[in-house]
């Protein structure tokens, strides 16, 4: 605020403050539209999260944050000054290195020890810990999860869904997934084998597909999504891999299944 306020008043690094008012309108367009294609054309897939994009905030936010720090410094330095010779002292070269010392020491703590910076750590560790019941990858999901490089081959690619957990088979083991994260592009085969692959026993397109991708592998991780989602809809070839024929069970931890395909073989 303070920042902005030189800005307007010295008419100064105007730059800074046109940042930081495009980057509040990205946030206010992710925060009140409804996802359309009018939305993702001004702020991409990647910053359809109104969380993404109010982190990058303190990209435009900490330069005028110095900004004004600089100028309120200044400003109580000249003021302490006035009312130090005011007394009839002389000496007046402790003032900035102390005003310093005290503000450094005030942005430590209202930037990493305030209660709200505690509350938000606390809420992402609870929020993202492998319990029972853990939105994005719950303690089935994560055993089996820390399995699977004794189970699956190299080179083997392993379809998933992203919306449940299952693609964060590539983040935490490294191995190659049909899916990576939930914002992308699918290609011809991996819209094939998202809407129909449990039905590669008798659709000879689906084993084309992995065939294509070299995928010999399906990771079961349920409906249940991040965030209460209920995009598993989009990808109704994950439905019944369970009671599909071509599909057998490599090893299961709860309701998470690891199914090696064999309609294809």
């Amino acid at each position: 605020m303070v920042g902005s306020v030189r800005v307007i008043v010295t008419r100064q690094h105007v730059w800074m403050i046109a940042c930081h008012v495009v980057m509040i309108f990205f946030w206010i367009v992710i925060s009140s539209w409804e996802l359309n294609p009018q939305r993702t054309s001004l702020v991409g897939g990647f910053y359809s999260d109104p969380h993404r994009i109010a982190d990058t905030l303190p990209v435009t936010t900490l330069p005028l944050a110095a900004l004004g720090a600089s100028w309120l410094g200044a400003g109580l330095s000249a003021w302490v000054k006035k009312m130090w010779l005011a007394r009839k002292h002389q000496n007046t070269t402790w003032i900035d290195p102390v005003l310093i010392i005290i503000e450094v020491l005030a942005l430590l703590y209202f930037t990493q020890y305030s209660g709200t910076v505690r509350q938000a750590v606390g809420r992402g560790i609870i929020t993202y810990q492998a319990t029972s019941n853990a939105p994005l990858v719950d303690s089935d999901e994560l055993a089996l999860i820390e399995k699977l490089p004794d189970l699956v081959p190299a080179g083997s690619v392993i379809a998933v869904t992203p919306y449940n957990g299952a693609s964060m088979t590539y983040a935490l083991q490294g191995l190659a997934t049909t899916t990576t994260h939930i914002s992308y592009d699918w290609t011809h085969d991996q819209t094939i084998i998202n809407e129909h692959l449990d039905e590669a026993a008798t659709d000879s397109e689906v084993c084309t597909a992995l065939k294509d991708l070299n995928v010999n592998y399906a990771l079961d991780f349920g409906p249940v999504e991040i965030n209460g989602g209920t995009r598993s809809t989009e990808y109704p070839g994950f439905d019944s891999l369970a009671t599909s024929p071509g599909f057998e069970i490599v090893d299961r931890e709860g309701h998470a299944v690891l199914y090696r395909i064999t309609a294809c073989d």
